[in-house]
């Protein structure tokens, strides 16, 4: 907790003292960050050296449980790492997601999971197409709705 006293200058005493509960700061760990980027690389993987976690220095991290899912342009896996949920995302790799990258000059779409959010329309519509299976698996590695 975190004291936060508001002064005006004529005064010593504090007008108003309020109380608020500050969350501690994640600090920053070299070995977690390498774990994270190589969880990204990892997408970019064979679906079979995903599916047996065994894609060389990418598949470093404790993975369990993998599952592939198929967009129209690129791929995600879903899995379990140390006990929590974990989702990462295939980027560019070939001619037909880079197309999907230029659409990004193009426009931003309303995305109605936050007020005033906005994704660009190509990502979204990639994401839509593998949407239900990244769900589905969450939901069937147990993994609460919204994760």
């Amino acid at each position: 907790l975190k004291a936060v006293c508001i002064r005006h200058s004529h005064r010593a005493q504090p007008v108003m003292k309020v109380v608020v509960a500050l969350p501690l700061a994640a600090a920053y760990n070299q070995d977690t960050a390498l774990e994270y980027a190589k969880l990204a690389g990892a997408a970019y993987c064979s679906d079979s050296a995903l599916e047996a976690w065994s894609c060389g220095d990418k598949c470093s991290a404790d993975v369990k449980s993998v599952k592939i899912c198929k967009g129209d342009t690129t791929k995600s896996f879903v899995g379990l790492w140390d006990g929590t949920c974990v989702v990462s995302f295939e980027g560019t790799s070939n001619v037909q997601s880079f197309i999907t990258d230029l659409e990004f000059w193009k426009s931003a779409t309303d995305w109605n999971v936050c007020d005033g959010c906005k994704v660009h329309s190509g990502f979204l519509k990639e994401y839509k197409s593998m949407q239900s299976c990244v769900k589905q698996t969450l939901a069937d590695l147990g993994c609460p709705s919204g994760s």
